[in-house]
């Protein structure tokens, strides 16, 4: 029986003045999700806030949904074929189409209403990038909300932040019958990959979640299964039937739940070995072996220490995953339920599945093989298990994966071209609680009903503030809502506690209100904005000034008339450079050179134009098909930091290229990927390749902004696999030595072109050549290069801002340098480098730069091909003044 509280009297009192009482309206999921049935309040529990005079509520005609409009209409909703302009709360399950929240929208706001509330599993907090346009109708621009008192957008509240304040374990969900569905849906896909094997066990009669009504059924129909095999057994040829289990969150009780159906014993990890390996009895075929591994049973640490659950959590990085060959290859059957995050190690790399199949194939050779049907429940793709490829529907519960020799850098011991290892069945239905539609909604209403009437007590104080105190007033009451910390006070005893629990509980699940995205989801701000950019405002290129313009022609004029004033003080060393500055930079020079700097990404394009396809095509790896689709270049770039977003921008807007990105921070290949749709991302560890070996093998073109240390061992593998490289570093004596086996592999190993190194060789190089052309003789050079703050942003400690990996910039300034002054070679030990910089660079009037000796200079004489010995030839990198050494 369903109990109610009501609202306290001041609230009542308030409420009593509402010229519009609150309205709930339950959406229709979309059509395009056939199997979605379920609904986030049942009939009871609306018969339950209509009678009690809670809230009107609206629902949307649905033939689909488990409960019929007739079963709504008698517990006295409003029947609709759409939501009215009147609902104060839409509630659904899944995200809706974008199109229904902007007309929902739009209607709220003629009708002159305050703004809607969504309660829903949004699928936007961790940053999906499919659904990062639906974030963006809840949260404004960046530049929009400061001149703002009110903003009129939606609040977004989701059902999977809802979680205990203690523990922080969610309380509203469908994991339990994830759990169930997934392991009915597990045992029937086994069942089939069997008798395609030629082997037809009791499991053909598994009961597919969807078939019957109830949930009761479903176990009744499951237990006769177990039934049959306490009678007769499991087929021999399978040897004993032992099912595994990871995890212990609800997903994990649900399927020992739905197990407790069939005639299990339990087992130890420790047990497998001797189960798989002694001769079986009959009595081994009459029952059902479950092995519930826990994180003890398959981590450990990579010094060889025993797990210890509080140390995992601060030292993920520590831990290695030996399921592969401790449990995997004595199972017959895996339900994945453990979740996963990034730095985290995953239950099984591809490598490590080669590796346990290929055991299994020893151990147990007269058997069907083992480990070649599993049910990934957590439904993670390349999460826990990184060979789960793709998420599948009760349509299609399964699919078949083959592992490849790419996968795997050792050679596998029984696998070789000729023996393939086994197909393995992955079941991976991601709505799997909607197989069980009824039983999945009773459930999740009942959960989510004190949260529902905290939120209407909630939201009805709000609307006695729209309706009496104007936009102002309510601005101020939904941000204190958006603040769980508003939520506490102190009781008779001076302890603090919570006002509501609930009320807490949904303030920490907001994750926009206002047009603000609210707490730890403002990092999502930046998907946001390039989102709202790309729908309002396109970019004219004709409107863009070009360096042949007046005003570029103005610019470049005065930065080659340095005022009087900056030569004061002016050491011969500096009086050297000075010159050489003033005399290089001219008019019509600065301007070519500019265009150099501004068509830098554009030669970088014309490299991978350029190159000849018959080089990518002799590559073994491209002979099987994998490469991008005929007429385009698939390009996998390493590296998600700071210098990554700009190489993304511009190489997404090529038609002719696919990009792939590998990192191992999920949040930054989240942002990176969210703007375009058709660039992907892959979660890898650089420390094992052969988490990423298979991409390289799939790609034309390799592109890595990983910290310099690491290109070597990129390159090589480019090298072994056929496939060219592109760094913006300088080019490390390890990076040299691999320059004659690149050769005769016909590899492409193209190092510093970035911005320094990189632009200043481009403009550099174009100018000598240039020179070299009319005959002419160089006896100086100086370049200067750097990407600096603005101005304005530019007093700081150091004048200076991180654009790049921080330990590489502090790095490269221990550096030492050498160059050339007046025919006189100069050294600076990197101990000394900062406090020996040329002083008053006569580049413009507006402000004072200074350099520093970049490095060796001396080496790029030869480089450059400059003919002539040179005098002075100098490399520097650019800084704002400042008095730090």
């Amino acid at each position: 029986m369903s109990s109610f509280r009501r609202g306290p009297a001041m609230a009542s009192l308030k409420l009593s003045r509402l010229g519009r009482p609150l309205v709930i309206g339950i959406r229709r999921e979309d059509p395009g999700r056939i199997w979605e049935r379920r609904a986030p309040i049942t009939p009871d529990d609306v018969h339950e806030i209509v009678s009690r005079e809670k809230a009107a509520v609206e629902v949307v005609a649905c033939a689909r949904r488990v409960f019929s409009d007739y079963e709504y209409k008698q517990a006295g909703a409003r029947i609709v074929s759409r939501l009215s302009p009147d609902v104060d709360l839409v509630v659904g399950i899944k995200e809706p189409p974008l199109r229904e929240v902007v007309n929902l929208e739009q209607g709220r706001q003629e009708a002159g209403h305050e703004p809607q509330t969504f309660l829903m599993f949004s699928h936007t907090h961790k940053g999906q990038p499919y659904n990062t346009k639906l974030l963006s109708r809840f949260a404004a621009q960046t530049h929009e909300r400061a001149p703002r008192e009110f903003n009129p957008y939606p609040r977004l509240i989701d059902y999977e932040l809802i979680t205990k304040e203690d523990t922080g374990k969610r309380t509203v969900g469908f994991g339990v019958y994830a759990g169930l569905a997934g392991v009915l849906e597990g045992f029937s896909s086994m069942a089939h990959a069997h008798l395609k094997a030629g082997i037809a066990s009791p499991f053909l009669y598994t009961p597919r979640p969807h078939t019957l009504p109830t949930l009761e059924h479903l176990r009744s129909a499951f237990r006769s299964v177990g039934k049959m095999i306490e009678k007769n057994g499991t087929p021999p040829g399978l040897g004993p039937v032992i099912v595994g289990v990871t995890g212990n969150g609800q997903v994990a009780k649900g399927c020992l739940s739905m197990l407790q159906e069939l005639p299990i014993k339990f087992v130890k990890p420790s047990q497998l070995e001797s189960l798989v390996k002694n001769r079986p009895s009959h009595s081994d075929f009459t029952k059902i072996y479950v092995c519930h591994a826990q994180p003890e049973d398959y981590f450990r640490r990579t010094d060889g220490r025993s797990y210890d659950r509080a140390d995992y959590y601060l030292n993920p990085d520590m831990y290695e995953s030996v399921f592969y060959h401790k449990i995997a290859p004595y199972l017959t059957l895996l339900f994945h339920g453990a979740g996963w995050s990034p730095s985290f190690p995953r239950l099984m790399t591809k490598s490590e599945l080669i590796f346990a199949l290929e055991k299994a194939a020893r151990i147990s050779p007269h058997h069907q093989k083992r480990f070649t049907n599993i049910a990934d429940i957590s439904c993670d793709i390349e999460g826990g298990l990184e060979f789960l490829t793709a998420t599948t529907t009760l349509s299609s519960p399964s699919y078949e994966y083959r592992p490849t020799p790419t996968d795997s850098n050792p050679t596998p011991f029984l696998f070789s071209p000729h023996v393939e290892p086994p197909v393995v069945t992955m079941m991976a239905v991601d709505i799997l609680p909607a197989a069980i539609p009824r039983d999945a909604s009773y459930h999740f209403s009942q959960v989510l009903r004190p949260y529902i009437l905290s939120l209407i007590e909630r939201m009805r104080e709000e609307k006695a503030v729209w309706e009496e105190q104007g936009n102002g007033a309510y601005a101020k009451a939904i941000a204190q809502f958006a603040n769980p910390d508003s939520e506490v006070r102190e009781n008779g005893n001076g302890k603090r506690e919570r006002e509501d629990p609930y009320k807490s509980a949904l303030s920490r699940a907001i994750i926009a209100s206002g047009g603000e995205l609210v707490g730890h989801h403002t990092w999502l701000q930046q998907s946001v904005d390039k989102v709202l950019e790309e729908r309002t405002f396109r970019v004219d290129p004709d409107l863009v000034p070009k360096p042949s313009d007046g005003v570029g022609e103005e610019l470049w004029a005065m930065l080659a008339e340095p005022q009087e004033s900056q030569r004061r003080n002016v050491s011969k060393k500096e009086a050297v450079v000075a010159n050489d500055i003033e005399e290089a930079v001219t008019k019509k020079a600065s301007r070519e050179a500019a265009s150099e700097s501004d068509d830098s990404m554009e030669k970088l394009s014309k490299v991978l134009n350029d190159i000849e396809p018959s080089v990518a095509s002799s590559s073994p790896a491209t002979d099987t098909g994998s490469g991008a689709p005929l007429g385009k270049k698939k390009i996998l770039m390493f590296g998600s930091g700071m210098v990554a977003g700009p190489a993304v921008d511009y190489l997404a807007q090529r038609k002719d290229v696919e990009l792939v990105i590998g990192s191992n921070c999920l949040a930054e290949l989240q942002q990176l990927s969210a703007p375009y749709k058709h660039v992907q991302y892959r979660m890898i560890d650089f420390e094992k390749q052969a988490t990423y070996k298979h991409l390289v093998a799939e790609t034309d073109v390799v592109i890595s902004l990983l910290p310099a240390a690491m290109h070597p061992a990129v390159a090589k593998l480019c090298i072994e696999m056929g496939k060219h490289l592109v760094t913006a570093s300088y080019v490390s004596d390890a990076m040299a030595e691999l320059d004659e086996e690149a050769k005769s592999k016909g590899v492409l190993l193209l190092n510093e072109i970035g911005l320094d190194p990189g632009i200043d060789h481009l403009s550099a190089q174009d100018m000598i050549d240039r020179i070299h052309k009319d005959e002419k003789s160089i006896i100086s050079f100086t370049s200067f290069c750097g990407g600096l703050p603005a101005l304005e942003d530019s007093f700081v400690p150091l004048r200076y801002k991180f654009s790049w990996r921080p330990q590489g910039v502090l790095t490269a300034a221990l550096n030492t340098a050498k160059y050339r002054l007046d025919g006189v070679d100069h050294r600076v030990s990197g101990d000394k480098l900062l406090s020996s910089p040329f002083h008053n660079l006569p580049i413009t009037p507006e402000f004072e730069l200074e350099g520093l000796p970049n490095r060796y200079s001396l080496p790029y004489i030869t480089a450059y091909h400059i003919r002539y010995p040179v005098p002075t030839f100098v490399r520097g990198t650019l800084r704002h003044a400042s008095s730090i050494s």
